[in-house]
């Protein structure tokens, strides 16, 4: 799986479907990591199923995740600008300048 560390402290893992999503999810739960689950969100100009392992032994937040389908918004009304795992400002800065966490 190929994985990126962005600017915002956290590792973005893609993954092929909302099943390796479950997989994977279980898999991290069975090692004692408790997550936060994201199922049919806008982030990052894409909606998609996902979830963050926030407090993570490396001190990071994971996110890993799926795309659903492209979004023509950087986050949905219901999601608001903090959909990335970071503070609203963070997420903000972020979809102004295209970096960002997902």
């Amino acid at each position: 799986m190929p994985t990126r560390r962005s600017s915002s402290s956290c590792w973005s893992t893609p993954v092929s479907d909302t099943d390796a999503v479950d997989a994977e999810q279980a898999r991290l739960a069975k090692s004692g990591l408790t997550s936060v689950d994201e199922r049919a969100t806008t982030c990052c100009y894409a909606r998609q199923d996902k979830f963050w392992v926030p407090d993570a032994p490396d001190g990071e937040s994971w996110e890993i995740y799926t795309v659903l389908e492209d979004s023509q918004t950087f986050y949905g009304e219901d999601d608001g600008p903090a959909c990335c795992g970071g503070s609203s400002e963070e997420s903000a800065g972020a979809a102004s300048t295209a970096v960002a966490c997902c």
